[in-house]
């Protein structure tokens, strides 16, 4: 388990890229570490949050990768602020459908 930071640091404006959640390969840990030390007034979504081509191939989504859906759904409420944030924003990556 990563250190434990007792400050947390505030932003307008936060993004996260490419994060692959339902890959061996999210590092999963170090985004939680993040997110529990930085809040933002808007946190956008870009690219490939979900590996919807990974998923396909195997199901892979231990416990870390729900602690991060959850974690960035908290994100929407401000610590000792009784309004809710805007909805985190997502950006698709690259015009990708994962339908069919």
């Amino acid at each position: 388990m990563l250190a434990r930071v007792d400050e947390c640091y505030h932003y307008r404006t936060i993004w996260l890229s490419d994060i692959h959640l339902g890959t061996p390969g999210c590092q999963a840990y170090y985004l939680l570490d993040f997110l529990r030390t930085h809040s933002a007034d808007t946190l956008y979504l870009v690219g490939d949050i979900l590996d919807g081509w990974q998923l396909k191939k195997g199901w892979y989504w231990p416990q870390a990768h729900n602690d991060v859906v959850q974690k960035v759904h908290e994100s929407r409420l401000h610590p000792g602020q009784p309004r809710r944030a805007p909805a985190p924003v997502h950006r698709p990556a690259n015009g990708r459908d994962h339908r069919g």
